[in-house]
């Protein structure tokens, strides 16, 4: 999750999209039953967020978009016009980064506003 700040908060989480090798070997029903699932974890687990955020006394309001997490967090930063995007990395690097990739890097080389980037306690 990242979050997007302009003149308060925005909390964003992602739905990654399967990749349709898992439509293919699932049933269309399956695939769209696992989907809702993911979407109503994540608008549970961003309400959850919002609440703790006006408990502290912040404007917080939800977003939630499906697709490429990192194309979706540059776009809302964008939509919103957002001063500053705070997310999360695990601080991999090498192999695993090469393999892996990095949704916090690409959002700090592409997002239209300063990237705070806040590292995972080990």
């Amino acid at each position: 999750m990242a979050m997007a700040v302009s003149a308060g908060w925005r909390e964003y989480g992602s739905v990654t999209q399967g990749p349709s090798l898992m439509r293919s070997v699932l049933s269309a029903q399956s695939a769209s039953e696992i989907e809702a699932s993911a979407r109503k974890w994540a608008t549970a687990s961003l309400e959850d967020w919002i609440a703790k955020a006006r408990v502290e006394g912040l404007a917080a309001r939800a977003v939630l978009r499906t697709g490429v997490p990192y194309q979706e967090i540059v776009g809302l930063a964008r939509d919103e016009r957002a001063d500053l995007v705070v997310i999360g990395t695990h601080g991999r690097g090498g192999m695993s980064r090469a393999l892996l990739g990095s949704v916090a890097d690409r959002v700090v080389r592409l997002a239209p506003c300063p990237v705070l980037t806040v590292r995972e306690p080990a």
